[in-house]
């Protein structure tokens, strides 16, 4: 997904307050922080509807506040990736920049992303919270 032709680094999910603010999460790390400040949580492909929704005085950031893809009051833009037929969402797994594994999206099941979170974390012997996700269409 691009918005105002900057393309949006993402774990698939964004935090929202309900009325104007919406921040781009782009790790399980940001999703917890977002919960813990309860914010609701959704899905990117709800981005776009969201946003048209909201106050007049939303924006888009990421999470950790260096990126804007919206100023406030400014218009938005989106553009999908994924309107090349031929390209599927997947959820991909990274340790230490260093891609681990990725599957597609819509073949997942219930659990399979913390089964996956803890085989990884095994096999590295690390915390699951050290793994980053994001989805990318490929």
């Amino acid at each position: 997904m691009k918005i105002n032709n900057k393309k949006v680094k993402t774990n698939g999910l964004f935090a929202y307050d309900g009325c104007h603010k919406i921040y781009i999460l782009e790790s399980e790390q940001d999703r917890q922080a977002a919960i813990d400040n309860g914010y609701t949580i959704l899905l990117m492909e709800e981005l776009e509807e969201t946003y048209n929704t909201s106050c007049p005085l939303r924006f888009i950031n990421n999470w950790k506040l260096d990126t804007t893809y919206v100023s406030q009051c400014e218009t938005a833009e989106f553009s999908n990736e994924a309107e090349d037929k031929n390209k599927k969402l997947y959820l991909c797994f990274y340790y230490k920049g260093k891609h681990q594994c990725s599957y597609t999206f819509a073949d997942t099941f219930g659990g399979e992303k913390m089964a996956t979170l803890e085989l990884i974390a095994q096999e590295n012997n690390c915390d699951i919270t050290d793994i980053e996700t994001r989805f990318e269409w490929r």
